[in-house]
């Protein structure tokens, strides 16, 4: 029996893709240990796993105190790191001595693979995001959007660099570079997406396991957590995610859009927003603050999403085309991955015409091209091997080191 310790941030998109691979573990008969935040101490203790919540300063509303969104990587960078610094103080004694035989951090949580390096034990990522290679990068258009960044946060990245120098000074840690530190492989990178749709997935390491998602339980087991009003009419559901969701705007441009339309449209609106927000609403439409998205998008005909990775993932598992509308810099790289495999059409604007959405709309809905190749992506993360695979590469990690040992 292996004893694997999960370290992961708050965030809802980051521990969802690992509590399948945490069930998978325990039935297996592998003790699990997760660190996080209070809020998730039940859904891992169903999983099987023991769990243990980060000290009272860290909370589940940490990243929005602090003003992160994911839109500044120097300010995430230079937060996170001085989180490290802390947290090797509080938890390094517990974890040495529960002696882990693996590490799993996700890949925003440099405390797991500094815990790693101290300790000698073997590591792995989980990244709920795409691979971001240099050559990715520059390709991307994105150099001109970083310098910018870089040039409004010089005193964030010399404030990284001093805590850098004094985590090397008293653990004797490796810090690599601000570009690789919220992004750090470990001796294998566990990815929830396909090779097929990570740009450039042909030339990506051997170490990284593109196991696809894997949804929390059977689509067909959630039919009882539509909403009620749902009828035969193509359904159009639309989604800004978790994070990123008070664009009020978004939301009024989509009623006009589709009052009146031959379709229902189903608006979820984050629990911040208020749905008295937007008046009387037209017959066909629907807001609602939360919705089981999976169970949703089994009903779809078009998803109208900000182009967040597990959104997409989500939406691609089951076949649904996708008009994006990317409220920041990463979530339009993952749009244009979506774009040039054919399964979807992107707005280069956070708030899009009404006029617009229709159009789009019914390109989406008309061309038969966009549903094709959204299955064809579909297939390829159905296939990719779930949790399971996910558990195997992770366990012949384990076997691996203790050979070699």
């Amino acid at each position: 029996m292996a004893h694997i310790h999960f370290f992961n941030v708050p965030s809802a998109g980051h521990f969802n893709a690992t509590l399948p691979v945490v069930r998978e573990l325990v039935q297996r008969g592998h003790q699990v240990t997760y660190y996080l935040t209070e809020s998730y101490r039940q859904p891992v203790q169903a999983a099987g796993a023991d769990f243990v919540a980060y000290p009272a300063w860290l909370g589940d509303d940490f990243f929005e105190v602090h003003g992160v969104d994911g839109s500044n990587p120097i300010k995430t960078a230079a937060l996170m790191i001085e989180v490290s610094r802390h947290l090797l103080q509080e938890l390094l004694p517990s974890v040495r001595a529960q002696q882990p035989d693996l590490i799993v951090f996700d890949s925003m949580c440099p405390w797991g693979w500094q815990f790693a390096q101290v300790l000698g034990v073997p590591h792995a990522s989980s990244m709920t995001l795409l691979v971001m290679p240099s050559s990715l990068i520059i390709t991307s258009g994105m150099l001109p959007h970083l310098f910018s960044i870089l040039g409004a946060s010089l005193p964030l990245f010399a404030k990284f660099v001093r805590a850098a120098r004094q985590l090397q000074r008293e653990y004797g840690l490796r810090i690599p570079p601000i570009d690789r530190f919220l992004n750090y492989p470990g001796q294998v990178t566990v990815n929830y997406t396909s090779r097929y749709f990570q740009p450039q997935g042909e030339k990506m390491p051997a170490a990284i396991k593109f196991v696809g998602p894997q949804l929390a339980a059977p689509p067909a087991a959630m039919a009882h957590e539509l909403p009620g009003e749902l009828d035969e009419r193509p359904l159009i559901y639309v989604s800004l995610g978790t994070v990123i969701n008070q664009n009020l705007d978004f939301f009024r441009e989509v009623i006009s859009a589709f009052a009146g339309a031959p379709y229902q449209v189903l608006l979820s609106i984050g629990r911040k927003n208020d749905p008295a927000a937007f008046g009387r609403l037209p017959d066909n439409v629907l807001v609602r603050p939360f919705v089981s998205q999976v169970a949703v998008l089994q009903r779809a005909a078009v998803f109208i999403t900000h182009a967040g990775m597990n959104s997409v993932q989500e939406g691609l598992y089951s076949n649904v085309p996708l008009l994006l509308v990317p409220q920041q810099i990463e979530q339009r790289l993952v749009a244009r991955r979506v774009v040039q495999l054919g399964a979807g059409l992107m707005s280069d604007h956070n708030t899009v015409p009404a006029a617009t959405l229709r159009a789009m709309v019914t390109r989406l809905l008309s061309e038969p091209s966009f549903k094709a190749n959204a299955a064809k992506v579909g297939a390829s993360l159905r296939e990719a091997g779930g949790a399971p695979r996910a558990a195997d590469e992770l366990l012949a990690l384990v076997a691996q080191t203790k050979k070699t040992a």
